[in-house]
């Protein structure tokens, strides 16, 4: 599973939408979509990982537990 899917599945589970998500944080409509595509910079994800409340390897998929 890739970035942007963890998150879609991380915000279905906390019922918010990836652009609330983006909104919230800052970001620019489709940031978070891209990032199938694109690697994001490592502050991205950071800021990500603490709205989740998981860590960055989970995010990234190198580690199962969400935190």
């Amino acid at each position: 599973m890739d970035l942007y899917e963890k998150i879609k599945e991380l915000a279905a589970q906390k019922h918010v939408s990836i652009r609330q998500i983006e909104e919230q944080l800052g970001y620019g409509n489709g940031t978070i979509r891209r990032w199938s595509k694109q690697t994001p910079g490592v502050d991205k994800v950071r800021t990500v990982a603490k709205y989740f409340n998981v860590s960055i390897d989970y995010l990234l998929g190198h580690d199962e537990k969400s935190s």
